[in-house]
């Protein structure tokens, strides 16, 4: 036999043999990389209505295929709709298919083969007529042959504040929601179905029922919800970590319209108190509740001129002082009214002549008359020396250093020596004087120093005549320290009388006042009780 020899023959054949399986294998793994592949890991089912399927293997999925001669086939019924069979043959117009079997065309399921370790994917379920649009999830552990249900016809049940679109329901088959991560759903609501309800497009959420056996408002929870995308039929969105096995509304609230009167789903008494009210104790005040209470400048339920005439005032004739109307005083008016007398009201009620001109004149005269002759009478006593002879001033330097050092107080200690030697006093007397005042510039020659929470501290260990001395013989001025001193007492009588409480009563105000006697003005009184909440003018009213 020519040619080639044998075993020539068997290398040939053994390289194609290679070749033939290299090629397909490479074949297999494109073939299942395109159509079998997700991106978990592992082949990914097609998703399929729950319907029954044919000998085909088409009927089912929610679309008509006329190569398998569907009529129809399940959501995709228009040719007849609601009269679509398991069969995918349209029943004559006379007869419908039984909701049962016709509400299995709206559960969907979602199956995967395998999902590795720490794997996430998702899917999309885009039907123009469903909110659902699809999910993303994640694995925690590996995990084979599990399904997402997706029933996208749930009936309503019970009442829900808010105007809901459509509700669906996502359960879990042969895996554990404790296994399941980033549960986001996305979803879809149209234009048209917002414009009809009115619906105030940044308000819809999709909400999750936590309790199946209770649909009351309450059961509802929002979950975050993100608006993704604004197109030409639909709005877009994004729910983060919904969870599962649940059943979910898209639902959203309509445009607030407040000031019509009344109180719309979107309204409440947080943002439309004029139209949803306030909760007990509290009144609408431009559109805000505010608590109920008398003198607050707003005349609240219950209030009148004798429950509260600082918000509600008072009749003619009458004024709000110390929480109750009062008639207002006409004396001074030259008219001796009824209520007034010699003692009340004297401007008014003696006669006008011992009010002339004429009468003061003549009581001066008297006077001048009778205290003449007691002046003019009396022995004379000897001028003082020191008045005749006027005595120089004379200050030591001691004192004179002492003053210095008392008007530079706050300088430091080494700043003010040399201050003084500058001035013209020997370093030695300076650095004495200095060393008197030791113990009390520490304290004193702090920045900002303040006197009257040092004195304020000293009075809580010492009396307060012990107080005094020492803060005069330590450089102050014995001025500033009554002053200081004085102000302090005036508060503690303050706070020992109540004054800084309620109720701020006339009576509770004279007590004070008599309790104060001469040693304080009017001014530090009427300053005192002003920051403690006292009307001014009612205050100056009553000094006058």
């Amino acid at each position: 036999m020519g040619g080639w020899p044998l075993h020539k023959y068997f290398d040939v054949l053994i390289v194609l043999f290679f070749v033939t399986s290299i090629f397909s294998f490479a074949a297999f793994e494109i073939g299942f990389s395109k159509t079998n592949q997700n991106k978990i890991t592992g082949s990914f089912a097609l998703i399929t209505g729950a319907t029954h399927i044919n000998a085909s293997g088409a009927c089912g999925n929610n679309e008509i295929e006329e190569k398998n001669k569907e009529e129809c086939d399940g959501l995709d019924d228009y040719p007849c709709p609601r009269r679509c069979t398991d069969k995918c043959t349209c029943l004559p117009a006379s007869k419908r298919v039984l909701d049962l079997s016709y509400s299995a065309n709206y559960l969907y399921n979602f199956y995967f083969p395998n999902a590795s370790n720490h794997s996430s994917s998702s899917f999309t379920f885009d039907k123009p007529q469903f909110a659902f649009n699809g999910m993303e999830f994640g694995v925690v552990s590996e995990q084979r042959g599990f399904s997402f249900l997706v029933n996208v016809n749930v009936t309503k049940q019970g009442s829900l504040n808010a105007i809901p679109y459509q509700y669906f329901e996502v359960t879990l088959r042969n895996i554990t929601e404790t296994n399941i991560t980033t549960t986001n759903v996305t979803f879809k609501v149209p234009k048209s179905w917002v414009s009809e309800k009115g619906i105030d497009p940044k308000t819809i959420v999709l909400k999750r029922l936590m309790d199946k056996a209770s649909w009351t408002p309450e059961s509802w929870q929002d979950k975050t919800t993100i608006r993704t995308a604004d197109e030409a039929l639909y709005y877009k969105f994004k729910a983060v970590n919904v969870g599962l096995n649940a059943v979910f509304v898209v639902a959203g609230l309509p445009e607030i319209n407040c000031g019509d009167g009344v109180c719309g789903l979107a309204e409440n008494k947080y943002n439309c108190c004029t139209d949803c009210g306030c909760s007990v104790g509290n009144t609408c005040v431009e559109n805000t509740c505010r608590e109920s209470k008398c003198g607050n400048q707003i005349v609240d339920a219950g209030e009148n001129s004798e429950t509260c005439c600082m918000d509600a005032g008072c009749p003619s004739g009458q004024s709000c002082r110390f929480g109750s109307c009062q008639i207002i005083s006409s004396c001074s008016n030259s008219v001796c009214e009824k209520d007034e007398g010699l003692l009340s009201c004297p401007q008014d009620c003696i006669k006008p002549l011992f009010f002339k001109p004429g009468f003061y004149a003549l009581i001066f005269i008297v006077i001048i008359a009778l205290a003449a002759p007691h002046y003019l009478l009396r022995p004379r006593k000897a001028a003082k020396l020191s008045k005749l002879i006027p005595m120089p001033k004379i200050v030591s330097l001691e004192t004179e250093i002492r003053q210095e050092i008392i008007k530079n107080i706050f300088m430091p200690r080494n700043e003010l020596k040399k201050h003084l030697t500058d001035k013209g006093y020997s370093p030695e007397l300076a650095e004495k004087i200095l060393t008197e005042f030791k113990p009390a510039i520490p304290p004193i020659a702090k920045k900002k120093f303040d006197l009257r929470k040092h004195a304020e501290a000293l009075l809580e260990t010492k009396p307060i005549e012990e107080v005094k001395s020492e803060l005069e013989l330590n450089g102050w001025p014995a001025e500033q320290v009554r002053q200081v001193l004085k102000s302090i007492l005036l508060e503690k009588l303050a706070l020992a009388h109540e004054m800084h409480i309620g109720p701020r009563s006339r009576e509770k105000f004279q007590r004070f006042r008599r309790a104060c006697g001469t040693l304080y003005s009017r001014k530090e009184i009427i300053d005192l009780l002003e920051q403690y909440g006292w009307d001014r003018k009612t205050l100056e009213g009553e000094f006058s």
